[in-house]
């Protein structure tokens, strides 16, 4: 009451104001109102009801109900007309005639009704429809009320008392029964009435292609009436049999308009007739065609796709800022390329999440998981992509609070408002990306090894043989599996190390890499795990069984096998008498001895290192056929220590001398004049911005575990700004270069001619359309080439590119004008995408490195979720007594103060293989460094061949990588080999990949 006692006084105050405006001066101040206006004013209310109610009707469940019963009335309607057509005569049959007049009641109420009542003018009711409507009622009513009836219905209507089942116009000839096939246009009328209430439950497309298709399905049945009706005018009972049924009449009209033949009659009338709705069909169809394809070009078939979930499958959801090419990428991440039904398992729907009606087409909310792509388009912040980011993430949180929800995001700084929404699966993509570029600098091939380890690559079934693309994929097929140590009595007193060797030797050469150590009591917090992931904790950790392990294996079977191993009787008296003299051998968390220092503790009772001379050639046998025949046979000893000790260096993030120096003292103009005395590592970015997150890449550079800081050089075409200059200012021997990127002055004073490592941070902008997306690395590949030119092919291998999109990777390879250590050929055109991607020698080398990447990890992650541990550790390893290091703030008071625990933790390095290691096998390599330094060794990345190296001189081919001077040593080029064969001979160019507490350095 109180609100439309608001209204009043409002409608009054707007009126008081309105002729206070209009009666001015020159205006009368009181108008005469006049009968005929409030006449006017009276209809005007009326017609008020008579619209809502019409519009009621138009739009509401009342309204359908009728539409739907008219066009079931309208078909039963015209199939009355055709069972008319078959009678006999002289009258229509009784029950024919009592549904006749049944529908035309119907009709006449709806006419009535709907058609003049609750017509909002007059002139709306002169149309096509009502035209039609009277053609089909009044030939019913009219023809059949007025004469006397000696027929009694069985319907106990007073009208029908009036009408004679005789009076039609059917029966006695003539043209006037050419009214009868208008019956066929009220039933596509009133069909097509139908279909458009429905317009919201399908495309547009398929809505005016169903109109029209019972648009034509009309005329050729009121064509085929009217070829009846015409060719038996004057003989009406020859409609029943003969070649003028209906049937018959159908049939010749559909051939009719086919072929556009010779109408298939002789009446002149006919004749007229037909070749006028031939003329019509003719002109009318590619009219109608020309709308469709309009209409088609409007609209997206994917706008109005629905996906049904099913309750006996899950499905997730990919959304975001995605492409064409993404989507591929990230089926077959989640195995959908690989099914043949892949296409009644994959639903395109186009539409955003914050639609509440696409996120409902899309059957968000019983959704497993839902992933939240992003992607910069054209030159926009990456905080804006961001932002568009955690709004969708925020929306999905809150339409699905069940399911998974795992975003990306380019920016760490914007994790914190993921984080407080209750969204913990993040990936950060300058993280990711920059890290893993940074460790390709001193571990050639470490982006390509990681994604081999989270990549789906399972079903790649490859036959080691004599080309290195078979070796690489039998590498690229492992995976990362958790399993479960054998029970105490099998592991019991063992170091991480032995159960190590244990695991290569009886699972088939899976590798053990990791183990999640409980954490005690009184270090675990409340908020945090109750454990954490050690990689290659070696002599430091003592297993106890039935912990938790982490394998390198090629299926889940491989993997299970490590459950049922059985105790090794070949450590012999050496691991009891160790384990004896060890200190609480018994708590897994106090360290053993490691064998480094017991190497330089006890230097006299060292054992000196084996030769290829001195190992029993039935041994080496035996190491090289690990599948038949038990690998180390006798009691297993201890080797001598092959690593020197290097003081590590502390990262210089609190030096105050940094923190006070400006950015103008980092600026340089000519980098090989300040002669440093390593060779720097050059940065080119070749955004219009400075790049943000470089702390990340330069954070890996500076760890402790790194033997050699070498000088960063950071070029671009803009100085960072001072909020993005102040988390790169902390570190030392940083220099920022400004200059153009593409032109070879400034790229010669940034000293790439000097440089150790020359890294190329794609722009990732200009790809908001198809064609830009494929263009989006033109300019990384130009400067590529240019920077390949002037080092020369011998070090052009040592640019690394990222990459926006993978599909670019091939004109990396060209570039790097690889010799015949890889084939120039082009691969079988029945190779798919991926595997074209995996064996370009620009991915295989790990000289290439594409954003779309972290597009799978973040898809593994739903499939494994021990995925984004292992990876953390393995990637941000450096990192770790960094306050970069991701998730530190969740980190348990046992890991921060882990360096008292005694345990030791590893990071991915690459070394030279030992001069004495060549010509050994891999299981023998892995066992020794295992044995002697706790050194676990995960594959190798195999160097291209001297007599292959471009420049190199024929009399210094004859000697292998290993026994040159380390200046005399060409740029690592070659392939990455994850977790080779156990007879895989060693040779002199393969650098190791190996999990160390510090980078090895041999004696």
């Amino acid at each position: 009451m109180a609100a439309r006692t608001l209204f009043r006084v409002v409608r009054r105050q707007i009126h008081h104001n309105m002729c206070y405006v209009m009666n001015g001066p020159s205006v009368e101040r009181h108008v005469s109102v006049n009968k005929f206006e409030r006449k006017m004013k009276w209809l005007s209310s009326e017609e008020h009801y008579r619209v809502r109610i019409s519009r009621w009707l138009d739009n509401g469940v009342l309204g359908l109900v009728l539409d739907i019963l008219e066009a079931v009335v309208s078909v039963v309607f015209a199939i009355c007309y055709v069972v008319n057509s078959y009678s006999p005569g002289p009258g229509i049959p009784a029950d024919v005639w009592t549904v006749e007049l049944s529908c035309a009641l119907f009709f006449l109420t709806d006419l009535m009704s709907r058609g003049i009542l609750l017509a909002e003018s007059f002139k709306s009711m002169l149309c096509w429809n009502t035209f039609i409507n009277c053609l089909v009622i009044l030939p019913v009513y009219p023809a059949a009320m007025f004469v006397p009836t000696q027929y009694v219905p069985r319907i106990p209507f007073i009208i029908f008392m009036t009408c004679r089942r005789d009076s039609s116009f059917w029966h006695g000839g003539g043209y006037l029964r050419l009214i009868y096939p208008i019956r066929f246009l009220k039933c596509s009328m009133e069909i097509r009435a139908v279909l458009h209430r429905g317009r919201s439950f399908m495309s547009p497309v398929m809505l005016f292609g169903l109109m029209a298709y019972f648009k034509f399905l009309s005329v050729i049945f009121v064509a085929a009436g009217v070829i009846q009706i015409t060719e038996t005018s004057f003989s009406a009972d020859v409609t029943n049999d003969g070649d003028w049924t209906f049937f018959n009449s159908l049939f010749k009209s559909i051939l009719t308009f086919v072929y556009v033949d010779y109408p298939p009659a002789e009446n002149p009338v006919s004749k007229i007739i037909v070749g006028t709705l031939l003329v019509f069909l003719l002109i009318i169809i590619p009219y109608e065609l020309s709308k469709l394809f309009d209409i088609n070009s409007l609209y997206s078939s994917y706008e109005h796709d629905t996906y049904h979930p099913s309750h006996h499958s899950k499905h997730i959801v990919i959304c975001g800022d995605l492409t064409p090419q993404r989507i591929e990428q990230c089926f077959w991440e989640v195995a959908l390329l690989m099914d043949p039904f892949f296409a009644k398992r994959a639903v395109y729907i186009q539409g955003s999440v914050l639609d509440a009606d696409a996120a409902t087409r899309a059957a968000c909310d019983t959704a497993a998981a839902i992933f939240v792509l992003t992607r910069k388009t054209g030159h926009e912040d990456v905080n804006v992509s961001d932002h568009r980011t955690i709004m969708r993430a925020i929306e999905v949180r809150q339409v699905s609070p069940a399911a998974s929800i795992f975003v990306q995001i380019h920016l760490s700084t914007n994790r914190h408002l993921l984080e407080a929404s209750g969204i913990t699966n993040v990936l950060c993509i300058s993280e990711v990306m920059h890290s893993l570029l940074a460790q390709n600098c001193f571990c050639p091939g470490f982006s390509t090894l990681m994604f081999n380890l989270t990549a789906a690559l399972r079903s790649i079934d490859v036959k080691v043989d004599h080309t290195w693309e078979s070796r690489f994929l039998h590498g690229a097929s492992h995976e990362l599996y958790s399993v479960t140590l054998p029970p105490s009595h099998v592991v019991s007193g063992l170091t991480f190390a032995e159960v190590a060797v244990m695991v290569h030797t009886q699972c088939q050469s899976a590798i053990l890499i990791a183990i999640r150590v409980p954490v005690p009591e009184d270090d675990a917090d409340d908020d945090s795990s109750s454990s954490v992931i050690i990689l290659n904790p070696g002599n430091s950790y003592l297993c106890h069984g039935n912990e938790t392990g982490y394998v390198i294996a090629r299926d889940r079977t491989q993997a299970d096998l490590v459950l049922g191993m059985a105790k090794d009787p070949n450590w012999g008296s050496s691991h009891s008498a160790s384990t004896s003299t060890s200190n609480g051998a018994n708590d897994p968390l106090v360290p053993k001895a490691s064998l480094q220092q017991t190497a330089q503790l006890t230097p006299d009772k060292a054992v000196s290192s084996p030769t290829a001379a001195a190992i029993a050639k039935d041994k080496v046998k035996h190491l090289s056929n690990p599948t038949n025949i038990k690998r180390g046979l006798g009691a297993r000893k201890k080797r001598t220590a092959r690593t020197i000790m290097w003081a590590a260096s502390k990262l210089q993030e609190t030096s105050e001398r940094h923190k006070s120096k400006k950015m103008d003292e980092f600026v340089v103009d000519d980098v090989p004049k300040l002669h440093f005395p390593l060779k720097p590592i050059v940065v080119v970015s070749l955004g219009s911005v400075f790049p943000e997150n470089l702390e990340f890449f330069i954070a890996p550079l500076r760890a402790p575990t790194v033997k050699d800081h070498h000088p960063i050089v950071l070029m671009s075409s803009e100085l960072p700004s001072e909020e993005v200059f102040a988390h790169i200012r902390p570190f030392s021997d940083v220099f920022l270069v400004k200059g153009e990127p593409t032109r070879l002055g400034s790229l010669k004073r940034a000293g790439i001619e000097i440089a150790f490592k020359v890294v190329l941070l794609c722009s990732e902008e200009d790809f908001g359309t198809a064609s830009n997306q494929l263009l989006a690395d033109a300019t990384s590949i130009a400067v590529h080439k240019s920077i390949t030119s002037l080092l020369g092919p011998r070090n052009a291998p040592m640019v690394v590119t990222k990459l926006v999109n993978r599909s670019n990777v091939n004109f990396i390879s060209h570039n790097l004008k690889q010799s015949g250590w890889f084939d120039r050929g082009r691969p079988p055109s029945t190779t798919s995408d991926t595997i074209k991607f995996l064996c370009s020698p620009s991915f295989a080398s790990g000289l290439t490195y594409s954003t779309e990447l972290c597009d799978n990890l973040i898809i593994n992650h739903f499939f494994n979720p021990m995925i984004k541990d292992i990876v953390r550790e393995l990637v941000f390893s450096p990192l770790r007594e960094s306050k970069l290091y991701p998730g530190k703030s969740k980190f348990s008071a046992f890991e921060r103060n882990f360096a008292t625990s005694g345990l030791q933790r590893s990071s991915l390095f690459t070394c030279e293989l030992p001069l004495d290691f060549v010509g050994k096998s891999f299981a023998y390599c892995f066992e020794y460094l295992l044995l002697s330094d706790a050194i676990l060794t995960l594959g190798v990345y195999r160097c291209l061949p001297p007599d292959l190296v471009p420049g190199v001189s024929p009399q210094s081919t004859a000697k292998a990588r290993i026994e040159r001077h380390e200046t005399e040593r060409a740029v690592p080029f070659g392939y990455v080999y994850l977790n080779p064969l156990a007879s895989e001979i060693m040779t002199g160019d393969d650098l190791l990949y190996v999990l160390s507490h510090k980078q090895p350095c041999w004696a």
